[in-house]
């Protein structure tokens, strides 16, 4: 993908993408710009993501999404798959130079931690709420992105502050054993995304096996 050097954190093909969702009405009206790219473009510029994920807390109108995707298809000349699943409509975008990209848009009721934010005029979550949104995905699943955006937004928040938030957003408990545990699957990772800021895998392993011990220690005291 061809990197836009007015957004860091947005390639080429995002920024034509976002610009297209987020200047519709429906989508401006309706959802909020999220996950890891928002992360990164918004706030961190830390690295690159695949990824455009847009969030709604009403259900989605699926028939509404897919006739604008058709549209915005045709109108740039580029190719679409979609995939619906239980809670979201993803989308795999391949464009003219063979990249490749994929939206989601998910149903996600849950409160926020945080009123959105205002980018470009469309909203966008909190740092906090990607913060609690990112203790959950390192619980549910084993991808190192989660990971490294985790370690940047410790840097502003202890892990306490974010689990507070994690408490009250998804209705349950934090247990800093449980999660000491999740944290130990630093070491099944081999590479790091692409980066913006410097950082090594080695850096971010004993920042984790740190963490883990002292989340261990703190619920045996």
């Amino acid at each position: 993908m061809g990197k836009n050097k007015n957004t860091p954190g947005f390639t080429e093909e995002q920024r034509a993408i976002f610009t297209a969702i987020t200047n519709e009405r429906y989508f401006r009206d309706t959802f909020y710009f999220t996950g890891g790219t928002a992360l990164s473009v918004c706030y961190l510029q830390h690295r690159y993501s695949d990824d455009l994920d847009f969030f709604t807390q009403n259900l989605l109108e699926r028939d509404k999404i897919h006739s604008f995707i058709y549209e915005l298809s045709k109108e740039l000349g580029i190719l679409f798959e979609e995939e619906i699943r239980e809670v979201t409509s993803v989308y795999y975008f391949t464009f003219q130079n063979k990249s490749r990209l994929k939206v989601d848009f998910g149903y996600y009721p849950y409160e926020l931690v945080q009123k959105n934010k205002i980018y470009e005029g469309f909203e966008i979550n909190s740092e906090r709420d990607i913060a609690t949104n990112k203790m959950l995905c390192i619980q549910q699943r084993s991808d190192v992105k989660d990971f490294v955006d985790f370690y940047y937004l410790l840097r502003k928040w202890n892990i306490w502050t974010i689990s507070y938030g994690f408490n009250r957003k998804f209705r349950q408990e934090f247990h800093p054993t449980l999660f000491s545990s999740d944290l130990l699957r630093i070491d099944d990772f081999t590479a790091l995304p692409r980066m913006i800021k410097p950082l090594t895998l080695e850096e971010l392993r004993v920042f984790y096996m740190d963490l883990a011990k002292e989340l261990s220690k703190d619920s045996v005291e």
